[in-house]
């Protein structure tokens, strides 16, 4: 019975100094002894408290793996977006010349680009992407690249923290 009063005190120590006292247990801890609705409700509050705590850890951690998944799904499409300006510039440096691609050719593949870079841009969704970000897309010219300066001036934006809003 002692041990269980001395538990009792041992509890509502923990509960004081975490400031998690309730008006009926902000009490003086020799009242505890000899108090038996006193002990059930320090338990009882204990038990409460913990339980909350680990609900919040238990949302934390599912926000912390949401943030995770909504940075890896950014990520991706970052990488996509890289790969696609590489691709651009390769295909306007020498491509189109490899690929045996007269001027009709070359201003197809360059509107395929243009959807496809549209495409890419549209998947970043609700994350608004910066005025310097938007102002290197919206223009023609980003498909008619032919030495990499979109997938560059992209890359730096992005290092640079500057790629969204």
């Amino acid at each position: 019975m002692i041990e269980s009063y001395q538990k009792a005190i041992r509890t509502w120590s923990l509960l004081k100094r975490k400031g998690w006292l309730i008006p009926s247990l902000n009490v003086d801890p020799s009242e505890i002894i000899h108090n038996d609705r006193l002990h059930d409700l320090i338990f009882s509050e204990y038990e409460k408290r913990i339980q909350q705590e680990n609900e919040i850890a238990e949302l934390e951690r599912k926000l912390e793996l949401a943030r995770v998944a909504e940075e890896s799904k950014y990520n991706d499409i970052e990488k996509r977006l890289l790969n696609l300006l590489g691709s651009i510039a390769g295909y306007n440096d020498k491509g189109w010349q490899w690929s045996n691609h007269d001027a009709e050719k070359r201003r197809s593949a360059q509107d395929e680009f243009g959807a496809e870079l549209q495409k890419l841009l549209n998947e970043f969704g609700e994350r608004k992407l910066t005025k310097k970000a938007l102002e290197l897309f919206n223009s023609d010219a980003v498909v008619k690249d032919c030495n990499g300066e979109y997938k560059h001036s992209a890359k730096e934006l992005l290092s640079k923290g500057c790629f969204y809003a």
